[in-house]
């Protein structure tokens, strides 16, 4: 399903089940679902997208890493806000983990992030001949609002990332 679709560039909530966990079921642990997790990275890590980390309910830092073992070459952050106060809660401590992860912020740490291994997707340098997401302030967003958009299998592609 991954592989086939270009309706999206980002994988936002691929945890989904944590905010739902049952409190009965004891915590909720990524690795009991590990297999399940990496065979969804892997698909993810071969079609260039991202994977999201929210700053509001955080993935694992089992779930990072496993997206940077995958190959996965960019992660885009959210938060879920629903009001301008809760606008980027978290970052710096997701952003933390991202990096301990083996991820780095581009030239602007807003945009996306890539693996310190290799340059940044979106530049267009190192082993991407080509841009595959570019980013464009949305004015109708208004001030702080940053629209990704991608052409992945020749469709146009929307992520617009708050902070």
């Amino acid at each position: 399903m991954i592989e086939a679709s270009d309706m999206f560039a980002v994988l936002a909530h691929v945890d989904y089940p944590v905010r739902e966990w049952p409190a009965a079921a004891g915590p909720y642990d990524p690795g009991a679902f590990e297999e399940e997790y990496r065979e969804v990275l892997r698909a993810l890590a071969g079609t260039s997208r991202a994977l999201e980390v929210n700053t509001t309910v955080p993935l694992h830092p089992r779930i990072v890493r496993w997206w940077h073992e995958a190959g996965g070459d960019a992660i885009a952050f959210g938060s879920d806000a629903h009001d301008p106060g809760a606008l980027a809660r978290g970052f710096s401590d997701v952003a933390a983990m991202v990096e301990a992860h083996g991820f780095r912020p581009s030239r602007d740490p807003h945009d996306i992030w890539a693996p310190a291994r290799e340059p940044h997707p979106v530049t267009g340098q190192g082993n991407r001949s080509e841009p595959i997401i570019g980013s464009s302030l949305v004015p109708d967003l208004g001030p702080g609002a940053l629209a990704c958009e991608g052409t992945g299998t020749g469709s146009r592609q929307r992520h617009v990332v708050v902070w």
